[in-house]
Protein backbone atom coordinates (compact mmCIF):
# COMPACT_ATOMS: atom_id res chain seq x y z
CA UNK A 1 0.00 0.00 0.00
CA UNK A 2 2.97 2.01 1.14
CA UNK A 3 4.67 1.77 -2.26
CA UNK A 4 1.69 2.24 -4.37
CA UNK A 5 1.32 5.46 -2.59
CA UNK A 6 4.52 6.61 -3.03
CA UNK A 7 4.17 5.69 -6.79
CA UNK A 8 0.97 8.13 -6.90
CA UNK A 9 3.00 10.80 -5.69
CA UNK A 10 6.20 10.49 -8.05
CA UNK A 11 3.37 10.20 -11.05
CA UNK A 12 1.80 13.74 -9.44
CA UNK A 13 5.27 15.28 -9.35
CA UNK A 14 5.85 14.44 -12.70
CA UNK A 15 2.34 15.90 -13.88
CA UNK A 16 3.30 19.20 -12.27
CA UNK A 17 6.50 19.12 -14.86
CA UNK A 18 5.39 21.59 -17.36
CA UNK A 19 6.54 22.42 -21.04
CA UNK A 20 5.23 25.77 -22.38
CA UNK A 21 6.67 27.92 -25.29
CA UNK A 22 8.75 31.50 -24.91
CA UNK A 23 6.48 34.21 -26.49
CA UNK A 24 6.65 37.71 -27.60
CA UNK A 25 10.74 38.10 -28.51
CA UNK A 26 13.38 36.60 -30.82
CA UNK A 27 13.44 33.43 -28.96
CA UNK A 28 9.98 32.21 -30.36
CA UNK A 29 11.69 28.88 -31.41
CA UNK A 30 12.89 27.99 -28.34
CA UNK A 31 11.19 26.23 -25.15
CA UNK A 32 11.36 26.49 -21.99
CA UNK A 33 11.41 23.45 -19.78
CA UNK A 34 9.67 24.08 -15.98
CA UNK A 35 10.30 21.53 -12.96
CA UNK A 36 8.85 21.86 -9.94
CA UNK A 37 10.74 19.12 -7.27
CA UNK A 38 8.94 18.69 -4.01
CA UNK A 39 11.37 18.20 -1.11
CA UNK A 40 9.48 16.36 1.60
CA UNK A 41 11.76 16.91 4.34
CA UNK A 42 11.62 20.59 4.10
CA UNK A 43 8.32 20.42 2.59
CA UNK A 44 9.35 23.20 0.03
CA UNK A 45 9.29 23.54 -3.62
CA UNK A 46 12.17 24.01 -6.08
CA UNK A 47 11.61 25.16 -9.64
CA UNK A 48 14.10 24.75 -12.41
CA UNK A 49 13.49 26.42 -15.23
CA UNK A 50 15.99 25.40 -18.79
CA UNK A 51 15.72 26.10 -22.10
CA UNK A 52 15.63 23.91 -25.02
CA UNK A 53 17.83 24.82 -27.51
CA UNK A 54 16.63 24.19 -31.27
CA UNK A 55 19.24 21.64 -31.66
CA UNK A 56 18.22 19.76 -28.63
CA UNK A 57 14.04 20.32 -29.98
CA UNK A 58 14.86 18.67 -32.89
CA UNK A 59 17.09 15.63 -31.31
CA UNK A 60 13.95 15.21 -28.95
CA UNK A 61 11.49 15.17 -31.63
CA UNK A 62 13.83 12.86 -33.83
CA UNK A 63 14.71 10.08 -31.29
CA UNK A 64 10.80 10.03 -29.63
CA UNK A 65 12.30 11.64 -26.06
CA UNK A 66 9.19 12.27 -23.97
CA UNK A 67 8.71 15.47 -21.91
CA UNK A 68 8.10 12.89 -19.15
CA UNK A 69 11.13 11.06 -19.94
CA UNK A 70 13.38 14.20 -19.56
CA UNK A 71 12.13 15.42 -16.67
CA UNK A 72 12.66 11.99 -15.14
CA UNK A 73 16.34 12.20 -16.53
CA UNK A 74 16.67 16.47 -14.80
CA UNK A 75 15.85 15.05 -11.59
CA UNK A 76 17.05 11.25 -10.88
CA UNK A 77 20.10 11.77 -13.72
CA UNK A 78 23.59 11.33 -11.64
CA UNK A 79 25.68 14.49 -12.68
CA UNK A 80 28.69 14.36 -14.23
CA UNK A 81 30.68 17.91 -15.06
CA UNK A 82 33.16 17.38 -17.68
CA UNK A 83 34.22 19.71 -20.33
CA UNK A 84 32.54 22.41 -19.23
CA UNK A 85 28.68 20.70 -19.69
CA UNK A 86 26.42 19.49 -17.66
CA UNK A 87 25.62 15.39 -18.13
CA UNK A 88 22.69 14.21 -16.71
CA UNK A 89 22.67 10.39 -17.24
CA UNK A 90 19.75 8.07 -16.35
CA UNK A 91 21.13 4.58 -16.34
CA UNK A 92 19.48 1.53 -15.01
CA UNK A 93 20.88 1.91 -11.45
CA UNK A 94 19.26 5.50 -10.68
CA UNK A 95 16.05 4.58 -12.21
CA UNK A 96 13.46 4.83 -9.80
CA UNK A 97 11.65 1.68 -9.09
CA UNK A 98 8.16 3.07 -8.97
CA UNK A 99 8.11 4.25 -12.25
CA UNK A 100 5.70 1.82 -14.46
CA UNK A 101 7.63 -0.51 -16.66
CA UNK A 102 6.74 1.21 -20.04
CA UNK A 103 8.31 4.55 -18.73
CA UNK A 104 11.34 2.73 -17.26
CA UNK A 105 11.94 1.80 -20.78
CA UNK A 106 11.80 4.93 -22.37
CA UNK A 107 14.04 6.79 -19.72
CA UNK A 108 16.43 3.52 -19.39
CA UNK A 109 20.41 5.16 -20.30
CA UNK A 110 18.97 8.48 -21.29
CA UNK A 111 21.49 11.18 -21.67
CA UNK A 112 20.95 14.97 -21.18
CA UNK A 113 23.56 17.35 -21.72
CA UNK A 114 23.23 20.92 -20.45
CA UNK A 115 25.77 23.95 -20.96
CA UNK A 116 27.73 24.56 -17.94
CA UNK A 117 27.54 28.13 -18.13
CA UNK A 118 23.45 28.53 -18.77
CA UNK A 119 20.66 26.65 -18.59
CA UNK A 120 20.40 25.72 -21.90
CA UNK A 121 20.16 21.94 -22.92
CA UNK A 122 22.01 21.02 -25.84
CA UNK A 123 20.77 17.40 -26.88
CA UNK A 124 19.64 14.45 -25.62
CA UNK A 125 20.23 10.80 -26.89
CA UNK A 126 20.15 7.29 -25.66
CA UNK A 127 23.39 5.15 -25.19
CA UNK A 128 24.21 1.26 -24.66
CA UNK A 129 26.51 2.14 -21.66
CA UNK A 130 26.44 6.05 -21.03
CA UNK A 131 28.53 5.60 -18.41
CA UNK A 132 31.52 4.42 -20.13
CA UNK A 133 31.66 7.44 -22.66
CA UNK A 134 31.11 10.01 -20.05
CA UNK A 135 33.82 8.79 -17.90
CA UNK A 136 36.41 8.75 -20.66
CA UNK A 137 35.95 12.29 -21.78
CA UNK A 138 39.04 14.44 -20.53
CA UNK A 139 38.04 17.19 -17.89
CA UNK A 140 38.35 20.24 -20.15
CA UNK A 141 38.12 20.59 -24.13
CA UNK A 142 41.56 20.51 -25.97
CA UNK A 143 42.30 24.02 -27.69
CA UNK A 144 43.72 22.45 -31.20
CA UNK A 145 43.74 25.87 -32.87
CA UNK A 146 45.94 27.13 -29.86
CA UNK A 147 48.99 25.29 -30.34
CA UNK A 148 52.14 27.21 -30.48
Amino acid sequence: MQRENKRKEVQEELKNTQLFTKNGNKDSDKRVITIDVKDNKMNKIQEFKLTLSKHSSERINERNISNEALSIALIYGEVFFKQGLIFYVLGNKNLPALLDKKLQRKCQNLVVVVAGDSDEIITTYKSKNPYKHIKKKTKRLSRWGNAA
